[in-house]
């Protein structure tokens, strides 16, 4: 410590003993971990919002109380598709609360159901 100056430096520029395939090594496994846990979220996406369309069909297209079988493409009209996309918007932005919210979730469920 004595030798040091304000001109030497913090930190020793010897190269590393690691080379740069073993970082490869070290975060591959987890890409391919965060890829597989990404894309399975999002494979419920598609069922679910047929799900909401043929919801949104039947009580566009509802008679009284009788419900007719519909064809999908009689439900691509813009007002089943504006209903749908309403239902994900809401969803989307509510399921984002508890983790916006100073309250956890606990506390938040029992606020909210008593």
């Amino acid at each position: 410590m004595s030798s040091a100056t304000e001109t030497t430096p913090l930190i020793d520029r010897e190269p590393s003993t690691r080379t740069s395939t073993r970082y490869i090594w070290d975060i591959l496994p987890l890409a391919l971990i965060m890829l597989v846990l990404d894309t399975s979220m999002y494979l419920s996406v598609g069922p679910e919002t047929a799900i909401f369309e043929e919801v949104a069909c039947s009580a566009h297209y509802r008679t009284g109380d009788a419900v007719f079988s519909m064809e999908q493409r009689e439900c691509k009209i813009e007002p089943v598709q504006s209903e749908v996309a309403f239902i994900i918007a809401w969803r989307q932005a509510l399921e984002i609360i508890p983790g916006k919210s100073p309250i956890s979730g606990q506390r938040l469920s029992k606020i909210l159901l008593g």
